[in-house]
């Protein structure tokens, strides 16, 4: 006993700390291993060093505390401001929404923004759609308020120089192609590279101009409308250039857009909770676990559990006791923040089966020491 005590004087651990694990290392020292049978023993260290474990946390009820209360209860009120915060502006009514201009014809994308693509292909290419398109191009770099050497304008190139099955290798701006049939081929075999195409139907003798305007839907839909203000833009130009080119240089349709009033919706679906939320409840059990570590690893450090070893503690006495030590503080932090969970009204505590969240909670909180 006395070379016991000695080793636990010359590690330099003052105060209580000391006497504990002196009473510890008594405890041991006085069973008698070989007069018990191992299961005996393994109860009865197991029984000291539980008595151990909680006095340690016992005496440092602040800290136990905070793991254990206070750490679920904060992360919860944070994931429950977050959420409100989004509330406020998700759930918020827009009686009178603001006016806006329609934009021009910014340049296409393909699969990424550096992707070739081409902005618009035409058909029939004449003298009429010919200069139709190139009043388009114009008044679009103007309104873009770009000139032709801008590497983002969309300038009017003429005839396409690729075939129907060959894919873009640079941004095109306005070309013709021989006819629909092309233009309908070429997608095909291209899908995702070609904006926009129109098709002319000119009368000159009656002064008729007719186009059809050819869009992805899927690329231009913006949740609410087939179309998206790009379709409207694409129109309006098309509109501009038919106008002077007929007989009116001049030509100039400007539009202002406005949205409906804004109804809010009954309740944002938790979309904070729904995506952040596992963050938040992992980081709140996670306290625990590394203050528990970092306490084993201060014994390692100090040799304490070396000590113990000398005067008979078995290893797996003294791993399963930090366990269930652990096990114990995990439960009710997890029932800490279920119940905040639900008396905060997160609804996926609300709407599902208490007792399977608290079995996935404290399984999954376990399952961190193997």
């Amino acid at each position: 006993m006395d070379d016991s005590r000695d080793l636990i004087k010359d590690e330099k651990y003052g105060g209580s700390v000391t006497r504990e694990y002196e009473e510890s290392i008594k405890s041991f020292a006085m069973t008698k291993p070989k007069e018990l049978s191992y299961i005996a023993s393994f109860l009865k260290q197991l029984r000291i060093m539980l008595v151990r474990n909680f006095t340690l946390l016992r005496k440092s009820y602040v800290s136990t505390f905070c793991q254990v209360v206070l750490g679920p209860v904060v992360f919860m009120l944070l994931l429950y401001g977050l959420q409100k915060a989004l509330d406020a502006k998700v759930l918020r009514a827009i009686d009178h929404p603001g006016t806006y201009d329609l934009g021009p014809l910014d340049n296409c994308q393909g699969e990424t923004r550096s992707s070739s693509c081409i902005n618009m292909m035409y058909t029939p290419s004449n003298s009429d759609t010919d200069a139709i398109m190139q009043r388009f191009a114009n008044k679009n770099m103007q309104r873009s308020g770009l000139n032709s050497d801008s590497s983002n304008a969309i300038r009017y190139e003429g005839a396409f120089d690729l075939g129907v099955q060959d894919s873009p290798k640079r941004k095109y701006g306005v070309v013709s192609v021989p006819d629909t049939q092309f233009v309908y081929d070429y997608v095909l075999y291209n899908p995702n590279t070609t904006a926009f195409a129109v098709s002319f139907e000119v009368n000159r003798n009656d002064n008729q101009f007719k186009y059809q305007l050819w869009y992805n839907t899927t690329v231009q839909r913006n949740g609410t409308s087939p179309y998206n203000t790009r379709v409207l833009g694409i129109m309006r130009g098309l509109d501009e250039a038919i106008i002077g080119y007929s007989g009116n240089k001049d030509a100039n349709i400007d539009v202002t857009l406005k949205d409906w009033p804004k109804v809010p919706p009954k309740s944002s679906g938790d979309l904070i909770i729904s995506s952040l939320g596992p963050m938040f409840f992992f980081s709140a059990q996670m306290v625990i676990f590394i203050n528990v570590l970092m306490m084993i690893v201060g014994e390692k450090e100090k040799k304490l559990r070396e000590a113990m070893q000398v005067v008979g503690l078995r290893s797996e006495v003294y791993w399963l006791s930090w366990y269930l030590a652990y096990a114990v503080l995990e439960f009710f932090c997890v029932l800490v923040t279920m119940g905040m969970s639900y008396a905060l009204g997160f609804a996926a505590f609300t709407n599902s089966n208490l007792f399977a969240m608290f079995f996935t909670f404290y399984i999954f909180n376990l399952s961190c020491w193997c």
